[in-house]
């Protein structure tokens, strides 16, 4: 078993008894696998650390600090750097580049970018979708989602 099994496992085990936390499904891998916590830990303080960095990156600088070197306070607000690949500066996965050091033609282009919505892209829209998909199959607001689709089945 590998810890993303475990955890689904877990998880589903709590959520079948009531509602459960993300809190109580760590305490019970922490309880029942040990090992394999010991076993991915490198690469779960490594998840984590970018994890961090990315929320670090993502983030708009704010204020002004200067002993942030080169930083310019003039781009206070903004974040201070994009996915050079996003940007179309490489082809290579997880380089990041400074804003500062974009070229303006690239700076015009991440400006003007305006992302077209995606039909249903979200978790939220295909759920609205399947709903939509189910709306014969309910008979109540008050009853659970499983035993709608389990009627639904029984087409």
């Amino acid at each position: 078993m590998n810890l993303r099994s475990a955890l689904r496992r877990i998880a589903h085990e709590l959520g079948l008894k009531g509602y459960y936390t993300h809190d109580d499904v760590i305490k019970e891998l922490r309880s029942r696998h040990p090992s394999l916590i010991a076993a991915e830990s490198q690469r779960l303080e490594t998840i984590a650390l970018k994890r961090i960095l990315s929320d670090v990156d993502a983030k708009q600088a704010k204020t002004y600090n200067a002993e942030q070197g080169e930083f310019f306070p003039e781009l206070a607000g903004f974040p201070g750097s994009y996915d050079a690949r996003t940007v179309g500066l490489t082809d290579q996965k997880g380089v990041r580049v400074l804003l500062q050091l974009l070229p303006v033609k690239v700076v015009r282009a991440i400006a003007n970018y305006a992302k077209p919505p995606k039909k249903n892209s979200s978790p939220q829209g295909r759920l609205k979708s399947y709903l939509e998909e189910l709306s014969s199959h309910i008979q109540s607001d008050a009853e659970m989602f499983g035993e709608v689709i389990k009627r639904s089945r029984k087409k």
